[in-house]
């Protein structure tokens, strides 16, 4: 018995520690040089020393960027503050993952990103459709489930849809100055007879 209180011990501890380890993303401390490595590069190698997930549109012209540089023992927030200076990218910290989008060409401009889950299941949805019915503007969510739209920047509500096969569609008011809205779609019924 005291044994099995042991492990119960330890695997709350473990799970405890994972979920302050994704809170806390960008305080990771690491060492990692980068020489003549593209950003794109430079971020895959963040995720694999830093054990972190980074999501990133990879039609971003910023992404071939070259860069030299080297970090001793600095906080993933330290390292990427640095490496984007002048970049015409930035990040955010969204559900866990580091988000890059780009931030030239913003003015009277908004951007509305998140991630597209299944309400049932909790998993991320690839390919999901993301339109604004009165802009004509749309976009779909990556291999993370992320999506980023931008918008003209507009006062007030807008309603965007979601749309993804086999889940009902959702019209969704926001505020697109908000920034961020994660979706969780619910499973469509089957309505085959």
């Amino acid at each position: 018995m005291p044994m099995q209180k042991f492990y119960i011990l330890i695997f709350l501890l473990f799970i405890t520690s994972s979920g302050i380890a994704q809170d806390n993303a960008l305080d990771t401390t690491i060492s990692i040089s980068f020489h003549n490595t593209t950003l794109r590069e430079a971020f895959d190698q963040l995720e694999d020393k830093g054990g972190i997930s980074i999501a990133y549109n990879n039609n971003l012209e910023s992404l071939n960027y070259k860069i030299t540089k080297e970090y001793s023992n600095k906080s993933i927030d330290h390292i990427l503050n640095d490496i984007l200076v002048g970049k015409d990218l930035w990040y955010k910290l969204i559900g866990g993952k580091i988000t890059i989008y780009a931030t030239k060409n913003r003015k009277n401009k908004v951007t509305l990103s998140g991630y597209v889950y299944d309400e049932e299941t909790g998993e991320i949805l690839i390919g999901c459709s993301i339109y604004d019915p009165a802009t004509y503007i749309g976009t779909s969510t990556n291999n993370f489930g992320f999506y980023s739209l931008t918008l003209p920047q507009e006062k007030g509500e807008k309603t965007i849809l979601f749309s993804y096969i086999g889940f009902e569609t959702q019209l969704v008011k926001v505020d697109p100055a908000d920034g961020t809205l994660n979706i969780r779609l619910p499973p469509a019924e089957n309505n085959l007879d």
